[in-house]
């Protein structure tokens, strides 16, 4: 299954804004822009993706900082009062980010829990799609 269609179907089944695919620079491996009903017009997820493909490094380091040993982060979830965005890693220095809005809610009523559980199923996807 392509990237693309994989981020496709996480968005269908989260109601997400849309999901993108990025390397360690920041650059786009793939995006979905998703159902905008529950985001903003002009949303431009290769640019929220670039923005955190920075997090996540910093998470990364922190991480390593403050648990060595311990390995690395999988995935996180920042939420704001506007927007939750989890951020999934992915083998060879790729990160999946899904971007929601509605803060903790997600539209249809879908928790920061479910998109985590859903991103983990498409990182399994994107991962079997690489070999």
């Amino acid at each position: 299954m392509p990237f693309n269609a994989i981020l496709r179907r996480l968005t269908e089944r989260t109601g997400a804004s849309g999901a993108v695919l990025v390397d360690r620079d920041g650059e786009v491996v793939a995006s979905h822009p998703g159902s905008l009903r529950a985001g903003p017009e002009g949303l431009d997820m290769p640019l929220v993706g670039a923005h955190y493909a920075i997090v996540t490094e910093r998470i990364r380091e922190a991480s390593s900082r403050a648990l060595p040993g311990a390995g690395q982060p999988s995935s996180a979830l920042i939420s704001t009062t506007g927007a939750s965005v989890a951020i999934s890693t992915v083998k060879d220095g790729l990160c999946l980010v899904v971007l929601t809005c509605g803060g903790g809610r997600l539209a249809g009523g879908c928790g920061g829990g479910r998109v985590l559980f859903e991103s983990k199923r498409a990182v399994r996807l994107i991962e079997e799609e690489m070999g």
